[in-house]
């Protein structure tokens, strides 16, 4: 799905990603930044959200680079959005391109959808300048925001957990035990169907990755930290270290 169709649909279930959509804004709208610089997404798909930030007055003189991993969204983003430079990339393995290159690095919804997770925070973060920031959101599906999470799924038709574990009810049920328990869920990962995705992903395993290896060796500090809409979304603000 292209993710704008995600913020422009009139739908209850929607109605969480145009609160979360607005709050990425007004985080972006209200960062100090100089005259000009270099702005990327990460995941970009079409580049709704780019083409949205390019719009700010405060980045009149700004550069837009967007990097997603399907040369369809990609295309669809260049016949739209031609000001913006559009560029394919897998986040799940490190690329020598574009080091320290970007003032500005955000990557929304998207950590969750690739296979190492760890691997693409190492992107974003050797992509940005010294003294850049990174803005990241991913999905809450732990404990009863997941619970909650399936069983909106269920109620619109959309039979998540048969989907991507394609195996036994046993471990289906398995799952909804972890998250009524409030245990650890990425075991989940593996073996999934049709690609990775929200099931199994937890945001506590990237926090904890992020503070081992970034935040307590002083690469990073976490400017800020939030949730969305009763929890259901995670929200970071990191400015790279100048050493």
């Amino acid at each position: 799905m292209d993710h704008r169709e995600k913020y422009l649909k009139e739908s209850l279930f929607t109605v969480s990603h145009k609160l979360r959509l607005n709050r990425i804004l007004g985080i972006i709208g209200n960062l100090d930044v100089d005259e000009e610089g270099r702005f990327a997404d990460f995941g970009c798909s079409s580049g709704y959200i780019l083409n949205l930030a390019s719009q700010m007055p405060k980045h009149k003189k700004w550069s837009f680079f967007g990097f997603d991993y399907s040369e369809e969204s990609l295309h669809r983003g260049e016949e739209m959005f031609p000001e913006i430079d559009f560029n394919e990339m897998d986040l799940s393995v490190l690329d020598d391109r574009y080091e320290e290159s970007f003032d500005f690095v955000t990557c929304f919804e998207t950590l969750e959808h690739v296979e190492d997770y760890r691997t693409a925070f190492r992107n974003l973060y050797r992509k940005t300048k010294p003294g850049g920031k990174i803005l990241i959101s991913v999905p809450n599906e732990t404990f009863l925001q997941g619970l909650i999470k399936n069983i909106g799924r269920y109620l619109r038709g959309d039979r998540y957990l048969d989907r991507k574990m394609t195996n036994t009810w046993k471990k289906k049920v398995s799952y909804v035990s972890c998250l009524i328990t409030n245990k650890n869920i990425e075991r989940f990962r593996k073996g999934v169907s049709g690609g990775y995705g929200h099931l199994g992903f937890d945001y506590r395993n990237l926090e904890r990755f992020v503070d081992k290896n970034y935040l307590r060796k002083n690469k990073i500090l976490l400017l800020s930290k939030e949730s969305v809409f009763l929890g259901f979304y995670k929200i970071y603000l990191f400015r790279k270290g100048t050493d």
